[in-house]
């Protein structure tokens, strides 16, 4: 799954929670705009979908909303610093986050989790992975091709779920048949952002 840099990486650039922020307070979801970035998988568990799928219960969700804002604020005070100090410091934010994640998931969560992850970056892990491009034995022409598809914005009016789909679909169109098989039982079955709150607000009658 998930291994190490959430300190300062994994965390930023996703509207973060501030440090005085109180788990009590309006629940914070990772928008959908963060898709396709490399996340710590505790922050996914902001999201209601992503709870859905895994089954979770209000104390799990509970316990992980508090969690994340207390892990934000150890990264954030972090931010700028530099030396031996500083990466023993981010390490323990990255143990703590596993450490977490060990002792309030089951192992089934955990797996799924791990999927979901993947599937959450999308094409971009494909080049980001060394050890996924390895195992799928990635030629030069065929990174450089995903580093082209990657690249490109995302058309008028496409939102960030339509726009992760379609990297999604190209990337998939430059992997061999092989590759693409091997590819898709590492994602497992698809995740689709969103859909708790569409049954919840069909369950409501919105």
């Amino acid at each position: 799954m998930w291994t190490g840099m959430i300190a300062l990486t994994c965390w930023a650039g996703a509207a973060l929670p501030g440090p005085g922020d109180a788990p009590e307070g309006p629940p914070w979801r990772l928008p959908d705009e963060a898709l396709g970035a490399r996340m710590a998988p505790i922050l996914l568990l902001s999201r209601p979908d992503v709870q859905h799928e895994l089954q979770m219960g209000d104390e799990q969700v509970a316990s992980g909303r508090g969690a994340i804002v207390e892990l934000f604020a150890r990264a954030a005070s972090l931010r700028g610093r530099s030396g031996a100090d500083a990466v023993a410091s981010r390490r323990e934010v990255d143990d703590s986050a596993r450490r977490w994640l060990g002792e309030n998931l089951t192992a089934e969560q955990l797996g799924r989790l791990g999927q979901i992850e993947l599937q959450w970056e999308g094409a971009a892990a494909l080049l980001s992975r060394p050890t996924i491009a390895a195992s799928l034995g990635l030629t030069d022409e065929q990174r450089s091709r995903l580093s082209e598809s990657l690249s490109r914005p995302p058309a008028p009016g496409e939102g960030p779920v339509d726009a992760h789909r379609r990297r999604h679909r190209d990337a998939a169109s430059i992997l061999t048949e092989d590759q693409r098989l091997r590819w898709l039982a590492m994602l497992g079955p698809p995740f689709e952002p969103g859909a708790a709150r569409a049954a919840e607000a069909v369950a409501s009658g919105g």
